[in-house]
Formats: C-alpha cells, structure tokens, sequence
C-alpha cells in the first residue's frame, strides 16, 4: 500500500466479500441531466460468515460518518450501504438478515480488475468469467460526498479496483418465484370430439402415406 492512499482513511479496501448485479463489460448509459456513463457492482457483506465482515462493515460506516462531519456537518444525509434484511432484499439469494450491501461505481473509465495473483484481467470474455455474480472479491473502495446537481445531497461510493479471490455459488441475481404461491393443480376436461366422432390425434407421428413409388405426395390441386 502506498503512502499516498493511507494519507486519504476515506479510500480503502473491503476484503471477501460477495458480488452481485455486475455490470463491469459494458457501461450504463445515464439518461439524466447530470448522468455519467458507468460500470458497478454490488457488494455484499454477510456477518453470517465471521471475519472479515466485522472489520469490513466498521470500515465502511467509519468512513459514512467521517465524510458526513467533513463534507455535511454531521447531517445524517442519505449513503449507499443498505441492510440486505430489508424487505426489498430479504427474500433475495445471496442476501438477507445478517448481511448489508452497497453498490460501487466507477465513472469515465473502466475500474482496474485483476485475478487473485494481481493479474490484471481485460477483455469481456474473461471478466464475465471471473467475475460473476456471486464470486467472491476484494474492492478497493473510496467514499465520498456527492453535492449539487440533479440529486440530494448523499455520501457515495466510488469502485477503484477489484480482486477476484474465490469462486462461491452462482447468485441468479433475482428473487426466485415459487410456482405454488401463483399456481394450482387443475382438472382437465375430455378432449372434443372431432366431426367424424373420434377424439383428435394428439400426436406427433406423421400419419400421411407414401404414394405407389415410395416417396410422399406433395402436390397440390390448381
């Protein structure tokens, strides 16, 4: 670590933790007034697994609250971490009570990804392969004040780097449905009969007869 980004205690990393709704291939195209082009991901911390998501979380809301003091005046003003136990994400794989998320963002540039050797990792193939939905990453995170503009006032999340560090189930990255909470078992009636009384063919075979010579008659009537 350089002695550069121990100066800012604002710019740090989050280590192990979960990612989900990766948007990193290709930017998002803002259609506001203020909008910039990005890439992001969201990240989730899971208390339920033990270290490092104690020292994770406090990293993060220590730095919410130095920002909000520096920038706000102690403002509670809105910021980017969220609890996954809410009701828009409790039911939601990956997420849910115990864990908190956040999502980062990088603007104008693509964020810098590398492997768990430091590698970097380029090319759309190899960063959807690496880093999909549910791997486990380590970010390097800088949060800070966001003033003016289109939006309230909030403190933000700003995505440097990203490490891929282990392979962990594939998150679908969506709210699975249960089929029994919309559907029932239902009755089928008898199939109607056709006008000669017989009740259709069903199946697939094709019932059509070779002519004289052996081969199938495809001609139509004038």
């Amino acid at each position: 670590m350089s002695e550069e980004t121990q100066k800012d205690p604002n710019t740090f990393a989050v280590k192990n933790v979960r990612m989900s709704y990766p948007r990193l291939t290709e930017a998002l195209k803002e259609t506001n007034k203020n909008g910039k082009d990005h890439w992001s991901v969201a990240l989730i911390i899971d208390q339920r697994k033990g270290a490092p998501a104690k020292e994770n979380l406090k990293a993060v809301t220590d730095a919410i609250a130095r920002v909000r003091k520096e920038s706000f005046g102690g403002k509670k003003v809105t910021a980017f971490l969220h609890d996954g136990g809410d009701e828009k994400k409790e039911d939601v794989e990956g997420y849910g009570k115990g864990t908190f998320y956040f999502t980062a963002r990088k603007y104008i540039e693509q964020p810098r990804m590398i492997d768990h050797t430091k590698q970097p990792v380029k090319g759309d193939k190899d960063i959807s392969r690496i880093f999909y939905p549910g791997a486990r990453v380590s970010a390097i995170i800088s949060v800070y004040a966001q003033k003016g503009g289109e939006f309230a006032d909030k403190v933000a999340c700003r995505l440097e780097c990203l490490q891929f560090v282990n392979h962990d189930g594939k998150l679908t990255s969506f709210t699975p449905v249960e089929v029994d909470d919309y559907l029932d078992a239902v009755e089928v009636t008898d199939a109607p009969e056709d006008e000669s009384g017989e009740a259709p063919d069903d199946d697939d075979d094709d019932d059509s007869a070779p002519d004289a010579s052996g081969k199938e008659d495809f001609s139509f009537d004038a």
